[in-house]
């Protein structure tokens, strides 16, 4: 850290799922990687699939149970990626994945259900982090 141009940085991409109302069934949450990021992997049997095609990474959860996250612990899903800025990213804070969009069926209602999140960056957010650790810099 920080992430260098021509040089590859491994980042962990988690996703926390909740649900305070009616199950949901078939959820999906999906996402598109950018040119500049590697599939790496993730963790067997979670359900997460990568498509080299499409570069999208797609996480198939079946039935999100009503109160997930709320009366129960919320869902996390995981993978692996490398991410080699280029020359034209030094001083930026690039996307790691495109928006990860979620969708399935709300059960009762019988209605289509659909959420987003913005995409992550490489600007990091924990405490103890920061000071420049998260922009692109110059080779070295």
């Amino acid at each position: 850290m920080p992430p260098r141009s021509g040089s590859p940085t491994s980042y962990t991409i988690v996703w926390t799922v909740k649900n305070s109302s009616n199950t949901v069934a078939n959820t999906v949450v999906s996402a598109v990687l950018p040119t500049y990021v590697q599939f790496v992997s993730a963790q067997a049997g979670s359900g997460i699939a990568y498509d080299a095609g499409s570069r999208t990474v797609r996480w198939d959860m079946g039935d999100l149970r009503a109160g997930v996250g709320y009366s129960s612990a919320a869902l996390q899903g995981s993978f692996q990626i490398t991410f080699t800025p280029s020359d034209s990213q030094v001083g930026a804070t690039p996307m790691l994945t495109g928006t990860a969009a979620l969708s399935g069926t709300d059960r009762f209602a019988q209605t289509a259900v659909t959420a987003s999140v913005e995409a992550p960056t490489t600007q990091l957010t924990e405490a103890g982090f920061g000071g420049g650790m998260d922009i692109v810099g110059p080779k070295q």
